[in-house]
C-alpha cells in the first residue's frame, strides 16, 4: 500500500511539473511575470462583494450548526452532518 501511494504521489508530482502553470516559482522554466495574471485578478476582484461573502459565510455556519449535537460545536468536519449538508447545498447550487 505504501508503495502504491508513493507511486501515485510521484506521478502527480511529475504531471504537475510538466504543466507550466503548476511549476514552483523556483523552477528554472517557471513564469515569474504577473502581467498575464493581472487582468484576470482585477476582473475577479470586481465580481467579489463583501455582502455576498458574508451571506455565504452565514449560510455555511448554519449548515455547520447541524453538527452541534454530535460534536458539541458547529463544524463541517468530514463525516459530520454539517459537511454532508454543505456538500448537498453545493450540489444543489451547481444543478441550478
Amino acid at each position: 500500500m505504501a508503495r502504491l501511494l508513493s507511486l501515485l504521489l510521484g506521478a502527480a508530482a511529475v504531471s504537475a511539473i510538466n504543466d507550466p502553470q503548476q511549476r514552483p516559482l523556483t523552477h528554472p522554466q517557471a513564469s515569474t511575470s504577473l502581467d498575464d495574471v493581472q487582468p484576470f485578478t482585477e476582473a475577479l476582484q470586481a465580481r467579489i462583494h463583501s455582502k455576498s461573502l458574508w451571506k455565504r459565510a452565514e449560510k455555511l455556519y448554519q449548515l455547520a450548526e447541524k453538527s452541534t449535537e454530535d460534536y458539541g460545536h458547529p463544524t463541517r468536519v468530514i463525516g459530520s452532518k454539517g459537511r454532508l449538508c454543505s456538500f448537498q447545498s453545493r450540489l444543489r447550487g451547481l444543478a441550478a
